[in-house]
Parts: structure tokens; C-alpha cells; sequence
């Protein structure tokens, strides 16, 4: 049998451990559910740019960070009336020898539970039978996507393999 001061010191115990509980689901974040959203092209160039070979993503929470980007490049892709409201979304596949190269972004994606937007894309290379221009390329792919509290950016190709990511956080 307890003695009083044992009872005491279970329901004690016990308050304590109920406590901490109910304190600790108050502390706990909601896991936001995974979404899927649509994206839409706003423009396409055979030249973005790019000096390096591999694909990259570019983030631009605003039109105007999307005009001065393009600035700093040189380059006159989309110009400030043609631009829709909202975050922007660039796609490179990097620097090419000849012409023949594109993108072909899905217009679904995929917000994960971590605010990481997954997209796929179409990547075409010329086939070798093919005539193409010789010149140095860096085909792009400007994205209109949804306004969200993004950490990242992630593509994968027709064959499910990363080509870039992009993390924001």
C-alpha cells in the first residue's frame, strides 16, 4: 500500500505529464498538406544567357526582380507589360554548342509538405541525323507560378532525374 505523500507524488507526476502534453501541441506546427497548383509559360528564348552547361532554376518573387535579372544580363526576353502579376519562375538548360535544345516545362506541379515545388519538364536534343545551326545556345523557360511561401524549386526530366533544384531557405 502507498503512504500519502507516495499518492501525492503519482498525482503530481501525472498533472505534470498531462501538462507538458497538452503545452507541447500547442508548440507543434501543422504539417501543411501536399498541393498541386498550375504553372503557366510566359516566354521561351533560345538565348538566356547562361555561360554553364548544366540546367538552373532562377526565383523571382517579384515582375521587378525579374526586370532587373534581365537587365544585368543584357537581355530583353519579356518586357514589363507582358509580365503577369506575381512570382516568376526561370528555367535554364544550360549552354549549348548548336541549335535543337528546349524545354518543355508540364503545366502541373506539386508543393510538398516542406513548400518545395516539384516540377517536370520535357528535355528535346536534336536527334544526330538532324541539320542544326551552329551557334552557342542557352534555351529558358519563363514560369508564371502561384504566389506561396516557397523554400525551393525542384525539376525533374522525362526520365524522373533531377536536372536542378533550387533552395530558397
Amino acid at each position: 500500500m502507498l503512504g500519502k505523500s507516495s499518492g501525492a507524488f503519482i498525482r503530481a507526476a501525472a498533472s505534470l505529464c498531462l501538462l507538458l502534453s497538452a503545452a507541447g501541441c500547442g508548440l507543434m506546427k501543422t504539417v501543411p498538406e501536399p498541393e498541386d497548383v498550375r504553372i503557366s509559360e510566359v516566354r521561351r528564348s533560345i538565348h538566356c544567357g547562361t555561360e554553364q552547361r548544366h540546367a538552373a532554376l532562377s526565383y523571382f518573387p517579384t515582375p521587378e526582380d525579374w526586370l532587373g535579372w534581365q537587365a544585368d544580363r543584357g537581355l530583353q526576353i519579356v518586357s514589363a507589360d507582358k509580365l503577369p502579376d506575381g512570382p516568376l519562375l526561370l528555367l535554364e538548360m544550360g549552354q549549348r554548342r548548336t541549335g535543337g535544345y528546349f524545354i518543355e516545362p508540364k503545366p502541373d506541379a506539386t508543393i510538398d509538405r516542406d513548400r518545395v515545388m516539384w516540377l517536370a519538364g520535357e528535355w528535346t536534343r536534336p536527334g544526330k541525323d538532324r541539320m542544326v545551326t551552329q551557334m552557342l545556345t542557352s534555351p529558358c523557360v519563363l514560369l508564371s507560378i502561384p504566389p506561396r511561401d516557397y523554400r525551393g524549386f525542384r525539376i525533374i526530366d522525362q526520365n524522373e532525374e533531377l536536372r536542378s533544384s533550387l533552395d530558397l531557405s
